[in-house]
């Protein structure tokens, strides 16, 4: 993520630190950590990844945020690694649709 696509917001009211991503004009909310009873850090995705959530073994905000951003990272590089397979998949099929359809 870029620095100028992306920016953190503390939401007093929820008690929250929020992640924001500017893909376009309008800023998204992202990701969300907050401190839960125990003291752990959580996060809770918006969105655009499934909605995922759990505990970060960060112990100060700042290293909340880096763990966060570094398993948006993470998730985006399967996410395209699991769309070249498919892609992959995909060529391997109409080439062999294509020998059949040659062989008719």
């Amino acid at each position: 993520m870029n620095a100028d696509d992306k920016y953190w917001k503390y939401n007093e009211a929820e008690d929250v630190y929020e992640l924001y991503y500017v893909e376009y004009y309008e800023p998204e909310l992202i990701v969300t950590i907050e401190k839960n009873f125990g003291g752990d850090y959580v996060y809770g995705f918006h969105d655009k990844f499934d909605a995922d959530c759990g505990y970060l073994n960060a112990t100060t905000i700042e290293d909340a945020k880096e763990e966060v951003e570094e398993i948006i990272v993470c998730n985006l590089e399967d996410k395209i690694e699991r769309l070249r397979n498919y892609f992959e998949h995909l060529k391997e099929v109409l080439k062999d649709f294509e020998g059949d359809e040659n062989n008719e």
